[in-house]
């Protein structure tokens, strides 16, 4: 049993640092309690996190949106009216 969880916390060490340097990182923390038997709970933090990262997709597709459609309209970004 205590291999067991030995080599359970390897992984999360080794995920964790993984995902630090991912595109996105995610913290140590946040990996261990992904990884967590119980992680299914609802949790503040994580809803927090999920909350702001829905919140950075949105305003990235506005963004993405309102480009668009100063290309469909010719308006040059430099000379907004």
């Amino acid at each position: 049993m205590a291999s067991s969880e030995a080599l359970c916390a390897a992984v999360v060490r080794i995920i964790a640092a993984w995902l630090e340097r991912s595109e996105l990182p995610l913290g140590r923390e946040v990996v261990r309690h992904m990884l967590d038997v119980d992680g299914h709970t609802w949790s503040v933090h994580r809803a927090k996190a999920n909350w702001f990262r829905i919140m950075g997709v949105l305003t990235w597709a506005v963004g993405l949106a309102r480009w668009l459609d100063g290309v469909q309209r010719w308006r040059s970004p430099f000379h907004h009216r």
